[in-house]
């Protein structure tokens, strides 16, 4: 039999079995973080052309901005960042999920605990290091463009109704 990873005898095949299954999942986490990166510049593009729509098309007055147009296109804005926040959520587990299993998988395999190491390591220099996911925050993003997008449809319809 061929060479096999460290610290596995020749006639394990299932220590060389597990490091193929770990590599597997790396790779597929870098596959994952592409989508993940990939679904994030769609939805911010689409919130972005909206807006950048809605900029060239108002001119005057707040009569004319405050339109049925632009409570429609906030409205829909809301929606697409109800939907991009979801495909955040869902992200946000799948890399949850791969992390778990590759952590599983390094101590199955006796391999150096890298990603486990990375949670162990909470300061530097006897100093605390804050951590805040990063999927965390920007999933905030969404949230609070869906939120004002939202409140300004709901003062357009409200603009709208008063002056009808």
């Amino acid at each position: 039999m061929a060479s096999s990873s460290a610290g596995a005898s020749p006639a394990d095949g299932s220590q060389t079995a597990l490091v193929e299954q770990y590599k597997a999942y790396l790779a597929d986490l870098s596959n994952v973080g592409m989508r993940y990166t990939s679904a994030q510049s769609f939805y911010f593009t689409m919130v972005s052309a909206l807006f950048g729509v809605l900029a060239f098309k108002t001119d005057g007055g707040l009569d004319k901005t405050l339109s049925p147009t632009f409570a429609v296109v906030m409205l829909f804005v809301a929606c697409i960042c109800y939907v991009w926040r979801s495909t955040m959520t869902f992200y946000h587990a799948v890399f949850f999920k791969k992390l778990t299993v590759i952590k599983e998988l390094e101590a199955k395999a006796n391999l150096y605990p890298a990603f486990t190491r990375e949670d162990e390591i909470t300061e530097d220099e006897g100093q605390p290091i804050p951590v805040t996911s990063l999927s965390n925050i920007q999933a905030g993003i969404p949230v609070v463009i869906g939120i004002g997008s939202l409140i300004l449809a709901i003062i357009a319809l409200y603009h709208l109704a008063s002056n009808a």
